[in-house]
């Protein structure tokens, strides 16, 4: 349960920060005021899944709405932030999860609404966590053997 935990943070950690440089060096190029603040946000909002880099992205676009004369500039601007989303939380943090964790995407959305529910930002920043440690515990149990089935592969990587 601990190597899970300690693997889904590091991963975590570590993409966030490459989102969060993205976004400061993409905002700084446009010429954006506070460059630095939209990277620290994406950064941290990137720990919620899912939700959390949608609202990272919006604040930076209708800044460069009131800042940047031109639509191609604005598309431009636009197109990267998303392009980084899209490139660091889609492509390659799946690809260094692997099948480290094994949970469904839906379990991961349902987990977000229901922690998120209970405990506001701490629970959908905890959510993943929280579940990788639900999944492992009932894991245990043969009883329970359907529910991790239900929650995502079985098939745990062991690398």
């Amino acid at each position: 349960v601990k190597r899970s935990i300690v693997q889904y943070m590091k991963v975590k950690f570590a993409m966030s920060f490459c989102t969060g440089v993205s976004y400061t060096l993409i905002t700084y190029f446009f010429g954006l005021d506070f460059s630095f603040f939209w990277g620290f946000i994406a950064f941290t909002l990137n720990f919620i899944p899912t939700v959390g880099s949608l609202i990272a992205t919006i604040p930076p676009i209708l800044l460069g709405l009131v800042q940047i004369d031109g639509v191609t500039y604005i598309l431009l601007l636009m197109l990267l932030l998303m392009g980084a989303q899209l490139i660091f939380g889609n492509i390659i943090e799946p690809k260094l999860m692997g099948s480290t964790l094994a949970l469904n995407t839906v379990v991961v959305i349902l987990g977000l609404v229901f922690w998120g529910y209970i405990w506001g930002i701490v629970g959908m920043i905890l959510s993943v966590p929280l579940l990788i440690l639900t999944k492992m515990i009932l894991s245990r149990f043969t009883a329970a053997e359907i529910l991790v089935k239900l929650m995502g592969s079985t098939e745990v990587n062991k690398d």
